[in-house]
C-alpha cells in the first residue's frame, strides 16, 4: 500500500499482523505500508481510520514480475 497521508503524524504505533512500515515521511504523515497477504488493504484502511484523519489513500499492487519471484523464492528447495 502506497502513498497514506494524514493530517496528522500517527500517534499509535499500528501494530497489525501482516502489515510491515516500509518508510515514513514528511515527519509521520505519509507512511507507506507492505502487506504479506494475509490482511487486505480495506482491513488495514477500516483499522487506521480508526485511529487516524486521513486525508490521501493509494493502494499499488506489486509487478506481476515480482509475484511470480516470490512464489518461486518461498517454494524452493
Amino acid at each position: 500500500m502506497e502513498g497514506l497521508r494524514g493530517d496528522e503524524p500517527l500517534a499509535v504505533d499500528l501494530a497489525l499482523p501482516g502489515v510491515t512500515v516500509e518508510s515514513t515521511q514528511a515527519n509521520g504523515r505519509r507512511i507507506v505500508y507492505t502487506l504479506d497477504g494475509t490482511i487486505t488493504a480495506g482491513q488495514l484502511v477500516s483499522r487506521l481510520t480508526e485511529v487516524a484523519a486521513l486525508r490521501d489513500i493509494s493502494v499499488l499492487e506489486p509487478a506481476i514480475e515480482d509475484v511470480v519471484a516470490r512464489i518461486y523464492t518461498r517454494h524452493s528447495p
